[in-house]
């Protein structure tokens, strides 16, 4: 046997959610409060062997029923580990709505992909030059437009979309990811946490005092001044003390 597929082994556990649920409406079982992570966490184990007990032949047939029907979209939910079925016109029209906004976004009327790799090649070439530090890689084959899609705010009133941008396919992706490598040493860390769990392990262990606020941001990153933001990293860059 093999190892189960992503997709398998999440299918299986929500399954396992659901009937657990229903036996505990039906006061058959008694559930604690973190079954429901703990078995999500679960999902992403697909090590071993793998001959599901409760994925069955209708699950996989319902499975592609509503993958084939163009008039439902499939996206997941924001800051859950769920998925929202969504009809699709109405994703779509959220989705225009959110690209519609000329002061965050600009129509193209030709694919910009040749013209913008010529121009980072020459940059790359100045900077190789001009730079006895590290060398960036040169761009080389084919690239392509990159796309939007966005997430559903189950959170929020409205279900909202997050817009997400993938850039995997574009010209400037690897050179990003260079980047954000050279840069990321200069990212203040002294009031940062890695993740919820060290924060709510700060909570629970070192007895802090004050007044706990969360600060929401909409549509951060299309709101940011990109010209403030680039003179911040020089500023950061090539005046830091440390």
């Amino acid at each position: 046997m093999k190892p189960p597929k992503k997709h398998e082994k999440r299918l299986e556990c929500e399954i396992l959610i659901d009937n657990i649920e229903k036996l505990a409406k039906q006061k058959k079982v008694p559930v604690e409060p973190p079954f429901k992570k703990e078995v999500i966490s679960d999902a992403s184990k697909t090590r071993g062997n793998f001959k599901s007990k409760v994925l069955e032949k209708k699950h996989i047939e319902a499975a592609k029923e509503l993958r084939d029907d163009h008039n439902i979209t499939i996206r997941r939910a924001d800051k859950a580990a769920t998925f929202v079925l969504i009809d699709t016109e109405e994703y779509l029209q959220k989705l225009d709505q959110i690209l519609g906004d000329t002061s965050k976004s600009k129509k193209i009327t030709r694919d910009p992909t040749k013209k913008l790799k010529k121009k980072l090649n020459k940059l790359i070439d100045t900077d190789n030059a001009t730079t006895g530090g590290t060398k960036l890689p040169k761009l080389s084959g084919d690239y392509g437009l990159g796309y939007c899609y966005g997430n559903i705010k189950t959170h929020k009133p409205g279900n909202k979309l997050r817009p997400i941008i993938s850039q995997i396919r574009t010209a400037t992706y690897q050179i990003a990811k260079k980047l954000g490598e050279i840069l990321t040493p200069y990212v203040p860390s002294s009031y940062c946490v890695r993740s919820p769990t060290d924060f709510l392990d700060i909570l629970t262990n070192y007895n802090p005092r004050g007044v706990i606020a969360s600060l929401d941001a909409e549509s951060l990153y299309t709101n940011i001044s990109v010209d403030r933001t680039i003179q911040y990293v020089i500023n950061r860059v090539y005046h830091n003390d440390s």
